[in-house]
């Protein structure tokens, strides 16, 4: 049986431990020992407890855009649906640009829901049926004019920085709430500003809140706890998840590190392929969240596998290695015999 409990955490964030070591050696040496561990002994969280542990798949990017994530995610998915597994896609973060993604902004207004592209492949090819569940946190990113600005070198500073052009916040359990970044909304250009300001109406009772209290709030417990919620609600109706990450993040959420089974770092022509328990041993041993990044993870610890991605049109088109799909069906079908 599989089952989930609310536990009582500290009140302060997840703790990062200090990188002790960093040769071959200690790695070697740490895997065997915590393989042997996670072996004997019941694995829990925060926020969920199970004796079971089904595949969960964590799809990571190594660039900080167009690894392919969503591209790779969209075809192991859909192989493995056609496969017969119930897979269920899930994107726990997700930030997309008001300017490069503005067709996906007009849906929103029309749905009465904050989505981003990526979401909503996900959603047309049925691998995310419940957006509050398979996207709890999307982030409408916004743009900036440079005519505002003396020094250019500072509009090219601010544009590379995401968060500091958050616009809208959507985080949506246990019920769907809007944080509206004024200040940013004033910066866009002027046709943009008013229909943001007009449009973002459709979705209800709006919160204007500051950047700062923004930022301090997507690193808050509150967030995790959402980002587990909606997680256990996937864990409950799938025999597989797959989880995506955002940007050149390795993971995002660090308490979610204890549930994967498998990693898949993807680049263009290449993706690498973990075990589960090497990301729990580097997620325990960082000290600083910049250094969870997939290029530092695969800086210190060599793939189990390194898969050959080819070009291809469509996700459906893509072929996978037959080797990874048999592993994760062998995986499920385990877990659901127990």
């Amino acid at each position: 049986m599989i089952s989930f409990s609310l536990l009582n955490g500290s009140s302060r964030p997840d703790a990062f431990f200090t990188l002790i070591k960093s040769s071959n050696y200690f790695f070697k040496w740490e895997y065997k020992k915590s393989s042997l561990k996670l072996e004997k002994k019941r694995i829990t969280g925060h926020v969920l407890t199970f004796t079971e542990m089904k595949p969960v798949i964590l799809v990571s990017g190594l660039l900080p855009y167009d690894s392919g994530k969503t591209f790779i995610t969209t075809a192991l998915g859909l192989t493995l649906k056609r496969r017969g597994l119930k897979v269920s896609v899930f994107k726990p973060i997700s930030a997309h640009s008001l300017w490069y993604q503005y067709r996906e902004f007009k849906r929103s207004l029309s749905r009465g829901v904050l989505f981003g592209r990526d979401v909503a492949i996900y959603m047309r090819m049925g691998l995310i049926n419940e957006i509050d569940y398979g996207n709890p946190i999307d982030m409408l990113i916004g743009v900036r004019d440079p005519t505002r600005y003396k020094i250019i070198d500072k509009y090219l500073d601010e544009m590379s920085n995401t968060l500091e052009n958050l616009l809208l916040l959507r985080t949506s359990i246990p019920g769907r709430r809007y944080f509206l970044v004024k200040k940013n909304v004033e910066r866009l250009p002027n046709p943009l500003k008013r229909e943001v300001l007009e449009g973002v109406k459709v979705f209800g009772n709006i919160n204007e809140v500051s950047l700062e209290w923004t930022i301090r709030y997507l690193s808050s417990r509150v967030v995790e706890d959402i980002i587990l919620r909606a997680f256990q609600k996937n864990w409950e109706k799938s025999d597989v998840i797959l989880v995506e990450s955002f940007s050149d993040a390795l993971i995002p959420s660090i308490r979610l590190s204890k549930y994967v089974t498998k990693l898949i770092i993807v680049s263009p022509s290449r993706a690498y392929e973990y075990q589960g328990i090497k990301l729990r041993m580097f997620v325990e041993n960082v000290r600083k969240t910049e250094f969870l990044t997939s290029s530092r993870f695969l800086s210190l610890f060599r793939a189990e596998y390194t898969l050959e991605v080819e070009p291809a049109i469509t996700p459906v088109a893509l072929q996978l290695e037959e080797r990874l799909v048999e592993d994760i069906m062998g995986a499920a079908e385990e877990c659901k015999q127990q």
